[in-house]
């Protein structure tokens, strides 16, 4: 949803409050086997952080700020897994 950062809870919160019944999410795969939300393969452009995410473990990416560079507003917007995304979306129904 645009205004907020992308692949993120809390645009995935806005999405569901506007009402939408579809969004569109990215997953990537980390270095210890998770599936992150994130359209690039890399960080560098939607995180204060720099890397490949088959590089990086989860832990590591969890470090990073995901919403800071969108606004600051977003500030301390981690990653989120898409185990945790299909969770909170079952949780909205």
């Amino acid at each position: 949803m645009s205004g907020y950062p992308e692949n993120t809870k809390i645009g995935l919160k806005a999405a569901i409050k506007a009402g939408y019944q579809i969004v569109e999410c990215d997953i990537a795969r980390t270095k210890d086997g998770i599936f992150v939300l994130s359209h690039d393969a890399t960080i560098d452009r939607c995180s204060n952080g720099k890397g490949k995410i088959e590089d990086l473990t989860y832990k590591q990416l969890k470090k990073y700020d995901f919403g800071v560079w969108y606004d600051s507003i977003y500030k301390d917007t981690r990653i989120v897994t898409l185990e945790k995304m299909l969770k909170f979306v079952e949780e909205k129904k």
